[in-house]
């Protein structure tokens, strides 16, 4: 056993550290402060997809075919209805 461990000492010397934590220097402080970005973002593609007729949740993942019809559009007017959408 202790030959072993002579073997693999220069291994282990070289290896990183393993965990489900990150480290405290890898870790954002606004992380959880402050939203992101994209949340202002996520809050127009909902707000314009239920004014437009689209069934969408207050949180979680927005469907693609939602950001989709966002991105296409760019306009809250030119998002075409869900009925249309559905028929099509």
């Amino acid at each position: 056993m202790t030959k072993l461990r002579e073997v693999l000492a220069s291994f282990v010397a070289a290896g990183r550290r393993s965990g489900s934590r990150p480290s405290s220097a890898r870790r954002g402080s606004r992380a959880a402060s402050q939203p992101s970005a994209g949340a202002d973002r996520t809050a127009d593609i909902r707000e314009c997809a239920r004014s437009n007729g689209y069934a969408v949740s207050h949180q979680g993942r927005v469907a693609t075919n939602i950001v989709e019809a966002f991105n296409m559009a760019r306009c809250p007017h030119r998002l075409p209805p869900a009925e249309a959408r559905r028929r099509g």
